[in-house]
């Protein structure tokens, strides 16, 4: 793969830049590193305003147009845009225009046209009218998320998700039970591309972390991360008052309606709001032991929750309920799915929390995850296909018939370039 490719990436995400660092973000910034442009786009958001949205409005109407990424470590290659969408979906007059304000942009910002890849991580219905338009050399659809799942999202969401899993020219899977959902639907350019983690961003938080595990206390329970109804508050709420030696701590933006307000109003349960993502690892070092109580449901279980390579790039104990694509963390990750087992396998955590060759060895086991290893995967698919070469279709890979929920680990492979599981 060349150092630099001549081409642009145009990458629409679900989420825009600011607030919680994810998987749009990360890739965002390794590709700008591969690519000669990587423009992100600040997205028209997928649900229809409602009232008390004003603020939001005026958010996409007269916010700044263009800014540099706001990290230190990004390159003058990457560039966020905001542009004057209008956050409606399903009504024809509204999606038209937003079609033409982003087929507008994308001509202004490039030449030739060819010479762009579209890289979509939404389904936003006015994208599909501007694929004709643009004539993109490419169309990734980066699917991180089931929207079929999200029951208060207009049905034009649902309807577009599908089109762009057949339309576009490679589909990338950020967990094993999506790639399978879309190898359903399609029969090659299907790729597994899993969630990673930063490993320098998470070292040595325990050198300057002194005084938030002073705040915290001791056997501290830690969480970061959006505070929402997939996360399963009554077992939290149970092991917190089962377990009052233990400190709860939460830490980021809340969107539970309500649903955690009595587990806050516990002594030994604690909130803390959103904070930077470059202080997020210092903050976290006062965790003792970290873990994802989540509820099993449709949407948890075609997850990839990158928090939890993120715990591990720590050297964190990490409990957590089964996830199909966390099988391949097995030997670092200890599962639960009771509030007994969840106390039990906690217990056993606090009590080896200081074993230092036990977290080297969970720091080890995410090193092949890396966002720039991850990133340079996708980007050799993607130059394979530019020049028109045949990659391998991992929707062609045996199976085996000892799968557990949807994944084998008997099927996990390594390289020096890319993580265990199926590959790119």
């Amino acid at each position: 793969m060349k150092s630099v490719l001549p081409y642009r990436i145009i990458l629409y995400p679900p989420v825009e830049w600011g607030g919680l660092f994810q998987r749009p973000h990360h890739l965002a910034v390794e590709l700008s590193r591969i690519f000669r442009k990587v423009h992100f786009i600040q997205p028209a958001g997928l649900r229809n305003p409602v009232p008390g949205d004003l603020g939001r409005l005026r958010n996409f109407i007269f916010s700044p147009r263009k800014r540099a990424a706001a990290r230190r470590d990004c390159l003058s290659s990457l560039v966020v845009n905001r542009l004057p969408f209008l956050p409606f979906h399903g009504l024809e007059p509204f999606e038209r225009y937003n079609a033409a304000v982003f087929s507008k942009f994308v001509k202004r910002t490039g030449s030739p046209y060819a010479g762009m890849v579209l890289w979509i991580g939404s389904p936003a219905p006015f994208l599909e009218r501007t694929l004709d338009v643009l004539n993109p050399a490419l169309v990734v659809f980066d699917w991180m998320d089931d929207y079929s799942i999200f029951s208060h999202l207009p049905s034009r969401i649902m309807d577009t998700q599908y089109r762009m899993l057949k339309r576009a020219d490679a589909v990338f899977a950020s967990s094993v039970q999506l790639m399978r959902r879309a190898e359903a639907l399609r029969k090659e350019r299907v790729y597994y591309l899993p969630n990673g983690v930063d490993p320098g961003h998470w070292a040595g938080g325990d050198f300057i972390s002194a005084a938030d595990k002073r705040t915290f206390g001791a056997n501290v329970i830690g969480y970061f991360g959006t505070i929402s109804h997939w996360m399963d508050a009554g077992l939290v709420k149970m092991l917190a008052e089962k377990r009052t030696d233990w400190n709860f701590v939460f830490v980021g933006p809340r969107a539970d309606a309500g649903r955690f307000d009595a587990l806050f109003e516990l002594p030994n349960c604690r909130h803390v709001p959103q904070v930077p993502y470059e202080r997020l690892p210092v903050l976290a070092a006062g965790f003792d032991v970290c873990w994802l109580p989540f509820r099993r449901n449709g949407l948890v279980g075609s997850v990839n929750p990158v928090k939890i390579y993120e715990y591990l790039a720590m050297g964190k104990p990490v409990v957590s309920i089964f996830l199909p694509d966390l099988g391949v963390l097995s030997d670092a990750v200890t599962f639960a799915d009771s509030v007994a087992s969840f106390e039990k396998a906690i217990s056993m955590a606090l009590d080896g929390k200081d074993d230092e060759s036990a977290a080297e060895k969970r720091r080890k086991v995410v090193g092949p995850y890396s966002w720039k290893a991850l990133a340079r995967q996708a980007a050799g698919t993607l130059e394979r296909l530019l020049h028109g070469k045949q990659p391998h279709i991992n929707c062609q890979r045996k199976r085996s018939s000892e799968e557990n929920n949807g994944y084998s680990r008997d099927q996990a492979r390594s390289s020096e370039d890319g993580p265990p599981g199926p590959r790119i």
